[in-house]
């Protein structure tokens, strides 16, 4: 579980940050400022107080803060994706593929998406990190894994008396 569930918020910011993002940088326009406006609300919630206050008040355990971090994780990539995709946008081949008479889901999701999909991995490795340190801290507070876990921070955290003497 120490694995999955950062996997799982990384596998989630991976989705909805390349369907928002390239959304986003391609369309332009209102969807462009809607999508932009949603990211800076995000970005002003501050993601893992928000998971601490929540699993402390359900007491709902590790999938809960998974699911918690999984909704407030993806705003970053939205950002860097919309960037990608807006250098993408003025590309030859993007310009090649409208004038055939491409669907703009196929250029989004087929043409620009390959492009810049070392861009999205990259990212998801970086959540991934983040969100094994979000998830390991959650366990050190005692939120978020069960006791007796394998879960790195509840193991630190049951053994931080000896930590220092050892």
């Amino acid at each position: 579980a120490a694995i999955t569930g950062p996997f799982v918020v990384a596998f989630t910011g991976l989705l909805a940050a390349s369907g928002l993002g390239i959304l986003s940088g391609y369309m332009g326009g209102t969807i462009d400022m809607v999508i932009q406006r949603f990211v800076d609300f995000m970005f002003a919630l501050p993601g893992l107080l928000i998971a601490i206050v929540i699993v402390g008040i359900v007491g709902g355990g590790y999938w809960l803060a998974v699911l918690v971090l999984s909704i407030l994780n993806f705003a970053g990539g939205v950002r860097i994706l919309r960037g990608a995709a807006l250098e993408q946008r003025a590309l030859p081949y993007v310009e090649a593929a409208r004038t055939l008479g491409v669907p703009r889901r196929r250029i989004m999701y087929r043409h620009i998406w390959r492009n810049i999909s070392p861009i999205v991995f990259a990212n998801a490795a970086l959540d991934f990190a983040l969100a094994l340190v979000a998830l390991a801290g959650l366990a050190f507070l005692g939120l978020g894994s069960q006791l007796g876990s394998p879960e790195w921070g509840r193991m630190l955290a049951e053994n931080k008396d000896i930590l220092f003497t050892n």
